[in-house]
């Protein structure tokens, strides 16, 4: 048509706009009509199927609705099974989409049951397996209960038994010291022990060190210095390393290893610095223990622990470098081994004395009682004798004694004497004989009592048997039958030869008298002449034979 139209350039797009402008008015008009004629026969056919469904509900069997809206709900489903693709109003009603939301919370409770069910299953067969000892299903159980009964798991765990025991002790272990449940004396830390220990007997060297470690912590050193040194034969350096500084300590008379292998920790410990490493191989070449001894070198290496860093040593460490000064101050002053320089030796020695060390007090306090180094100086001497005394010295406190009573001595003062023999009397064996003489002549302001003496001979010899001053003394009294002792001439010269095998040499002497004067034994000329060669030996002094 508008081709036909004497229109000419300018006129003709005008008019096109115009036109399809017009044609797209008409199509919206038609489409909003034809939406509208849609929605009212729509909401008709809506309405007798409502009608419909509500009528063939109340001719069947049920005379009602399953629930409020069904009638409509069942109307909804079928116009959208019939529409598929026609936007629709939603003409269902809330009791529709509880029950839709129902439906759904039903099927996923009924999931959710299911798995746990399944769960639940699982669980009970785990744990039958467990009972029957699987060690598989004990270890799975044990992990599990590992967050909410750690007891319960750590006696699942130690229960384990096959190819995954070490592993079952580990996990035990782990868990008793992850959850702080090994307190000392408890039925759990028994059980760490115990793990500690059969993983130490089947060959793990982290177990015998860590066994060590709860050694030391009750302080039961031998056991510790056992598995320490278990584990240091092993290869294990840090336990080489504990067992040097438990032999430094002086905690123990030895060391459970090859001496050579021992002093090889030491001197790799005292390489990388250990205080305890350099004291203790210096001691080794000191006295020729288990090495060869060398002492220029057990020098240098008292040095090295006296130049240690003060910042970097510990309580234990500061003991150890005490002893290194005073035995560096011991080879100096007395030119042992090393060049003398008695000033060097005795101020070394003064040093470790102020800073605590009982034995340099007591070589300090010699020094000036003999002017060794330093000028002759009593009154310092019996200063010193009592600050090593103070410190649990016995040699110290009878040396100190001794001055006191001595009435050539400048302190002469009995009444200090016999206070310090009294002090020491109850743990020191020379201290304790000393003061039972004392009570028994009624010594020094003491009234006699041979009753209580008595007594204080015998507490010596039950208190220190193998000492051999209190077995001399014993024994010269059991053989004359003095002190209300029983005369007894075979016993007591047992006595007087097992003071000598414990290093009395005044037994020795005792022994030559007895044999040559036949007391309580015929006499002997050439068992007294074996005696008197003994005695002799052993630097024995002369005593009368009458």
């Amino acid at each position: 048509m508008l081709r036909d139209m004497p229109l000419n350039s300018v006129q003709r797009p005008v008019v096109l706009s115009l036109a399809v402008c017009a044609m797209l008015l008409m199509s919206t008009r038609g489409v909003a009509g034809d939406s509208w004629r849609d929605f009212t026969n729509n909401r008709t056919q809506w309405d007798d199927q409502i009608r419909d469904i509500r009528a063939r509900r109340s001719s069947g069997s049920s005379s009602s609705e399953p629930y409020p809206g069904y009638a409509r709900d069942r109307a909804a489903e079928i116009f959208r099974e019939n529409h598929p693709n026609r936007v629709t109003q939603n003409w269902g009603s809330n009791a529709y989409r509880i029950r839709v939301s129902a439906e759904r919370a039903r099927a996923e409770a009924a999931r959710v049951a299911a798995e746990e069910a399944a769960r639940s299953r699982a669980l009970e067969k785990l744990y039958a397996a467990s009972n029957a000892g699987d060690a598989n299903a004990m270890m799975e159980v044990a992990a599990r209960e590992a967050q909410t009964s750690p007891a319960a798991a750590v006696g699942k765990y130690v229960r384990v038994q096959g190819p995954r025991r070490e592993e079952a002790l580990w996990a035990a272990v782990r868990l008793i010291r992850n959850c702080g449940l090994g307190t000392p004396g408890s039925e759990l830390e028994l059980r760490q022990r115990l793990a500690l220990e059969e993983l130490s007997l089947r060959g793990d060297v982290i177990a015998t060190r860590e066994r060590a470690m709860l050694s030391d912590l009750d302080v039961d050193v031998y056991v510790a210095l056992q598995y320490s040194t278990k584990a240091a034969l092993a290869g294990d350096e840090p336990s080489q390393r504990r067992v040097v500084r438990i032999f430094a300590d002086g905690k123990v008379d030895g060391v459970p290893a090859p001496a050579e292998k021992v002093y090889a920790w030491c001197r790799a410990a005292g390489e990388a610095g250990d205080v305890g490493g350099q004291v203790m191989l210096g001691r080794a070449l000191f006295w020729g223990n288990g090495i060869a001894q060398n002492l220029p070198e057990a020098l240098v290496w008292f040095q090295k622990a006296i130049a240690s860093d003060s910042k970097k040593r510990t309580f234990e460490e500061d003991a150890l470098r005490l002893q290194a000064m005073n035995l560096a101050g011991t080879m100096l002053l007395m030119g042992n081994g090393v060049p003398e320089d008695k000033p060097e030796g005795f101020a070394l020695l003064r040093k470790a004395a102020e800073g605590g060390n009982e034995t340099a007090a007591l070589n300090v306090a010699n020094c000036y009682l003999s002017g060794d180094g330093v000028d002759k100086n009593p009154a310092e001497a019996v200063h010193w004798f009592e600050r090593a005394a103070e410190r649990g010295n016995a040699e110290a406190a009878r040396t100190v004694a001794d001055l006191y009573f001595s009435p050539d001595e400048a302190c002469y003062d009995e009444a200090a004497g016999l206070r310090w023999t009294q002090r020491f009397s109850k743990r020191d064996p020379r201290a304790m004989i000393t003061y039972a003489q004392f009570v028994r002549d009624g010594r020094y302001g003491l009234r006699p009592d041979p009753v209580k003496a008595k007594e204080l001979f015998d507490g010596a010899f039950v208190k220190f048997p193998d000492d051999d001053y209190v077995l001399n003394a014993i024994g010269v009294m059991t053989l004359k039958g003095l002190n209300d002792f029983t005369p007894d001439a075979a016993r007591g010269i047992a006595l007087l030869k097992q003071a000598y095998e414990h290093g009395s040499a005044i037994s020795a002497r005792s022994l030559q008298k007895i044999y040559t004067k036949g007391l309580g034994v015929p006499a002997d000329p050439v068992e007294a002449g074996r005696w008197q060669e003994l005695a002799v030996a052993a630097g024995a002094p002369e005593i009368p034979m009458e």
